[in-house]
């Protein structure tokens, strides 16, 4: 079974997002159980500063563990994160 989820982080908290994803990739090339993917920009007209939108992250792993350490770190180390929602299957 996969684990998926959606993280959406403001655009000011670019690098730390960047830099727990690439933390995560790298753990996953030794553990193969996870990747987080940069998944693109959101929608800017329900931002509240013009023109910046949020960033959207994918977060894919093999096991609730390996996914409960990508959450934890987003939560630790990007000061603006927005959500962390869960993506069904097949949806």
């Amino acid at each position: 079974m996969k684990y998926i989820k959606k993280i959406i982080v403001g655009l000011e908290s670019r690098q730390e997002a960047n830099d727990v994803a690439d933390h995560q990739n790298d753990l996953g090339q030794t553990t193969k159980d996870r990747r987080v993917i940069f998944a693109g920009e959101g929608d800017k007209s329900k931002t509240v500063v013009p023109g910046w939108a949020p960033l959207i992250f994918i977060a894919i792993s093999t096991n609730e563990k390996a996914m409960k350490e990508i959450t934890e770190e987003f939560f630790g180390e990007v000061p603006v994160l927005f959500d962390i929602e869960d993506v069904k299957e097949n949806a």
